[in-house]
């Protein structure tokens, strides 16, 4: 079985530390619940009896295994991890066509760094960063997305 872990623990070295703490059974179904509502479903009886050995036991190599199968850069996923766990503060910034521009958005790291994408089709593409000051966040930025099912 695949186990969720609830928190992450720095160990004041580079940030990166295996996860510690097992989610309890009930946080577990939380978990799940809010996955399903969101329209992702865990089938743990997809993955052959090795498969869920590793992920169980050795998760950092069940997932290199994994994006090695799937074709996706799993040092690029290391680097970015390793970025976000260091950053204390994670701000987004939108951007719509009625501000003037185009349909995008800014992501600032710590107040300093901010990393820019616009849409391009059905997606988002990166654009380019910079460097400054800048303002806080709104942490209710999201909540008035509804889901267009």
């Amino acid at each position: 079985m695949i186990q969720f872990c609830k928190e992450r623990e720095s160990d004041g070295g580079d940030g990166r530390k295996e996860y510690n703490e097992k989610m309890n059974k009930e946080e577990k179904q939380q978990f799940e619940e809010k996955l399903q509502e969101m329209g992702i479903e865990i089938d743990e009886r997809g993955l052959p009896w090795y498969q869920r050995f590793i992920f169980r036991y050795f998760p950092q190599l069940g997932m290199c295994i994994f994006a090695r199968g799937i074709n996706a850069d799993y040092s690029m996923l290391e680097i970015l991890d390793k970025a976000f766990h260091q950053a204390k503060h994670v701000d987004i910034f939108p951007f719509s066509p009625k501000d003037g521009g185009q349909r995008g958005f800014m992501l600032v790291l710590d107040r300093k760094m901010a990393f820019y994408f616009y849409q391009d089709g059905e997606s988002f593409q990166y654009d380019g960063y910079e460097m400054g000051e800048y303002k806080k966040g709104n942490v209710t930025v999201f909540d008035e997305i509804r889901n267009n099912e």
